[in-house]
């Protein structure tokens, strides 16, 4: 067994009076790539949160949440070692539309959206970031505004954004929502290659198109809690998935990805 870098006990969380996820255990290694699989209102995004410390579980007398084995962790500690790519994080980038592609990059450093008059950059992390932007096929890029991008190019920047910390792991909160099919298969094949390099790859999604050959372990939630937790090739099954999705539904699978299909002999 390796070393869990997250480690869920009774974890619960509540909204306005109602519990929108409740973990009794789950427990995920360092070095395992995972995809976390569920409709609209499983839970997803909210267990992602807890991971990255956005939001937190109930008080228990013991921790419910554990990362790297510790209780505690500062924030910009963790940023070395975790990274959440999100929708959000996009969107707030779009609405600083006048941070160039280096900006961007770097100010995963400071955990902030664009540089800041108090950020100072060394010349070290100055090529960081440009080594950071060659392996993505963003140096093109880096000197200009976040406005020139399209979805496909400033999502691929939110990974630059993740890489110049060096994060050992890189969580993905629907990572391809909103790109076309071209920018999807850039993106998703940037991910393949951080997954090659040794890296956890923590992947939030509805659509099993994106779960990347290297993601071997599933995680279905359903209604706030777990479902299913296995291999992937036992998980993705039409009759799992029917029952988590809530309609007769069937897994087609080719070239290592799988796809799902709305089975219509049910």
């Amino acid at each position: 067994m390796g070393v869990p870098f997250l480690q869920l006990n009774q974890a619960a969380v509540v909204r306005e009076g109602r519990v929108i996820l409740n973990i009794p255990r789950l427990n995920i290694e360092l070095g395992e790539q995972a995809a976390i699989l569920g409709p609209n209102g499983a839970g997803k995004s909210t267990l992602l949160k807890l991971l990255a410390g956005d939001i937190y579980p109930v008080h228990r007398k013991k921790a419910a949440v554990k990362l790297f084995g510790q209780e505690r962790w500062d924030l910009f500690t963790l940023r070395h070692r975790l990274a959440v790519i999100s929708p959000d994080l996009q969107e707030q980038y779009q609405r600083h539309s006048e941070c160039t592609g280096r900006e961007i990059i770097l100010s995963g450093l400071f955990g902030s959206i664009g540089l800041h008059s108090n950020h100072h950059i060394s010349r070290e992390q100055q090529k960081q970031a440009g080594q950071a932007a060659l392996s993505l096929g963003l140096k093109p890029l880096l000197n200009k505004a976040a406005a020139t991008f399209s979805s496909g190019e400033l999502r691929r920047f939110m990974i630059g954004r993740a890489l110049i910390n060096q994060p050992q792991i890189i969580a993905l909160d629907e990572p391809t929502v909103s790109l076309d099919i071209k920018a999807r298969a850039q993106f998703l094949q940037n991910i393949r290659g951080l997954a090659e390099e040794g890296r956890s790859i923590i992947m939030v999604t509805h659509l099993l198109e994106e779960i990347i050959p290297e993601i071997k372990r599933v995680i279905v939630l359903k209604d706030g809690g777990i479902f299913a937790d296995g291999a992937k090739e036992k998980i993705l099954t039409g009759s799992i998935l029917s029952q988590a999705f809530g309609l007769p539904l069937k897994v087609a699978k080719q070239s290592g990805y799988y796809y799902l299909r709305p089975n219509c002999n049910k």
